[in-house]
């Protein structure tokens, strides 16, 4: 999947030159919640705010309902579902997902390495409209220190007998606490093998509160 995902990227870069773009700056931000039942069990519910920075300034808000089984050590299997709102009459979508997640690397290296496979269903309230879509993605994480730490990804969509888009993305992470983080990122997303090509531009601020149950509840 990686090198699959590097031959892609270098495509892209290759093409940028010859099509015709348009390019969409955005601001995602919201927050989440983690409570691991746990060592096997974890459920997480989020919610988030991405505007375009545009005229247009079209915006929609959704939140996320999962649950994590980690069935090895290194691979878990996690089932979402989300409901979003948009600022456009008519375009309130809902979305159910089952991702693949796999983990490799020493566990006391400050490197982590992984890939994320998903499947997507999304479907429109108010339309007939639905939308099958296949994510695959590869990440790299570096801890720099107990409080700060470093990821970055690649990740390719795929709709039925053709790539749409591939997204990149670096970030940070700082912890304020146990239980709290906060998270910057950037990232660049543009659609494939198209002759006018959309390109966007995202940034991102995330807050993440973690619990987990004690171990007499």
């Amino acid at each position: 999947m990686m090198t699959r995902l590097l031959l892609l990227i270098l495509t892209v870069i290759s093409i940028q030159g010859i099509s015709q773009s348009s390019v969409t700056p955005k601001f995602w931000t919201g927050g989440g919640l983690e409570y691991r039942v746990s060592k096997w069990v974890k459920l997480d519910v989020g919610y988030q705010y991405r505007t375009e920075l545009n005229e247009d300034y079209d915006s929609y808000t959704f939140s996320d309902f999962g649950t994590t089984f980690r069935i090895t050590k290194k691979f878990s299997l996690k089932p979402n579902f989300r409901i979003a709102h948009s600022s456009k009459i008519n375009n309130d979508k809902n979305r159910a997902s089952l991702d693949f997640i796999y983990k490799f690397g020493k566990k006391k290296s400050d490197w982590s390495f992984g890939v994320r496979a998903r499947g997507q269903y999304q479907f429109h309230v108010n339309q007939v409209k639905k939308d099958i879509v296949i994510r695959q993605k590869a990440f790299v994480g570096y801890k720099l220190n107990k409080k700060i730490s470093f990821k970055t990804s690649a990740e390719l969509f795929e709709e039925i007998f053709r790539f749409s888009d591939l997204r990149i993305k670096v970030g940070a992470n700082y912890k304020l606490n146990k239980r709290i983080g906060v998270k910057l990122f950037y990232a660049y997303e543009s659609e494939l093998l198209r002759k006018n090509i959309d390109k966007t531009h995202i940034l991102g601020l995330m807050l993440n509160v973690k619990l987990k149950r004690k171990k007499n509840d």
